[in-house]
Formats: C-alpha cells, sequence, structure tokens
C-alpha cells in the first residue's frame, strides 16, 4: 500500500495511510502516515467502537492537512481499550478430538453469537459448510483422503480458504457471552482449541510431504508468533 500511494500521489491524488506495521512504512516512506498499535486486520481498532474509529479516521484524515515537509509518520497516540479483554469472558470449555468435532460442538453457540450481532458473519470464504470445511482440513494430507467439496479449486487452495472459514466460526462462537480481544480469542484458538491443536497437526504433515504447494501452505495455516 505504501507503494501505491506513491503511484497515486504522482498521478496529483494525496494520500493517506494507516500503518499497521511502521517498520514498512517507513522503508517505503510513503507521502503520509499514521502509524498504528492495532492487531492485524483492525487498522481503525475494535469494529465495535465506532466513536474510537471516527477519531482514528479523523487522525489519519488531519494528516492531509499538514503542510511540513514529506514523508510524514506520525503515530497514533491511543492504544485501543478493547484490547485489554473482558475479564469476565469464559471461553468454551470444549474437549474435541479434532476441528470437525469442535465445528459439531460450538454449532448452537454460534447460531446464539450470529443472532446477537445481527447476522453478520465472516465464515463463507470457501464457498462450503463449515461442517465439510472442518472434515477436508481433518484429512486433508493423508493417505487415502477423500474427493475435495470443491472442484473449481486446486486443492491446497480450498484448504486454506476452508482453514480460514473454521477459525472464523470458532472464535466467532467463542466469543458468546462476552466481549472478548482479538488477542484473547486468538490465545484461545491457538492454545487451548481443538481447532488449533488440529491446524498444528496438518501443519505437521504438510511439513513432512514433498509436495512444495503442501510446504507453501504451512506457511499459511498458522501465524509465525504462534508456530
Amino acid at each position: 500500500m505504501s507503494g501505491l500511494a506513491h503511484f497515486l500521489e504522482d498521478e496529483g491524488l494525496s494520500t493517506v495511510l494507516v500503518a499497521l506495521v511502521r517498520e514498512h512504512a517507513e522503508k517505503v516512506r510513503p507521502p503520509r502516515a499514521l502509524a498504528v498499535p492495532f492487531a492485524l486486520g483492525r487498522p481503525f481498532g475494535n469494529p465495535y467502537d465506532a466513536g474510537f474509529q471516527l477519531d482514528v479516521a479523523r487522525a489519519a484524515l488531519g494528516l492531509l492537512d499538514h503542510a511540513g515537509e514529506r514523508p510524514l509518520l506520525v503515530e497514533y497516540p491511543h492504544d485501543d481499550a478493547s484490547e485489554s479483554g473482558d475479564p469476565h469472558w469464559v471461553p468454551p470449555a470444549l474437549v474435541a478430538a479434532g476441528i470437525a468435532e469442535e465445528v459439531a460442538a460450538l454449532a448452537e453457540l454460534h447460531a446464539e453469537a450470529i443472532a446477537a450481532r445481527g447476522g453478520r458473519s465472516t465464515v463463507g470464504v470457501s464457498g462450503i459448510s463449515v461442517e465439510s470445511a472442518a472434515a477436508y482440513l481433518d484429512a486433508f494430507a493423508t493417505p487415502g483422503q477423500g474427493e475435495p467439496p470443491r472442484r473449481d479449486l486446486a486443492p491446497v487452495s480450498l484448504a486454506r480458504f476452508a482453514a480460514d472459514d473454521v477459525k472464523a466460526f470458532v472464535t466467532e462462537a467463542a466469543a458468546c457471552g462476552g466481549t472478548p480481544s482479538a488477542r484473547q480469542l486468538t490465545e484461545w484458538l491457538w492454545q487451548r482449541s481443538a481447532t488449533g491443536r488440529g491446524l498444528r497437526a496438518l501443519r505437521e504433515r504438510l511439513l513432512a510431504s514433498d509436495d512444495k504447494d503442501h510446504a507453501l501452505l504451512a506457511r499459511w495455516l498458522i501465524p509465525r508468533v504462534w508456530i
């Protein structure tokens, strides 16, 4: 995005970048950038805090009024208070043998969570049911696995999208009954859930394969900080 900002500025369009990774902005030096301290994927902070998001947007757009030299890199001065977490949130206490079993156990809780959010969910990028996605991941890269649920996608691409759907499903369900932060949900996913364990096991199977596409998928499955 920093490179794109340079291109747009050359075409006469003023730009402002909201930088989640300050080091990238420092290296590419976009004309104007607001460095924010939030989790990746949340450039404006908590998605449910409109007032806070508006303040971030105003701080970013305010850089357009800066008449000094460029490049301009400014630090946003506030942390997202929601990242401190909900001390009263209790995650699901499930004992599941695998991803598919955990998804089945969380189905009712997920339905409650989505109803409370007005029907909004980020599940669906794979184009298959979350149950099919979970079963596909449990069996992926093991001998004798069945046919993939979709024929129009490469198996590794479908596995990647299936993993995104399952992670979204279980974390949306786990958030029911409280207001956990993204950090709390991420820690629960990778340290305590059957889905986290299942994806780690899948990563090990992929790394043991001679298939180059499997090795690439292994890099996508789990954030480096949780490996």
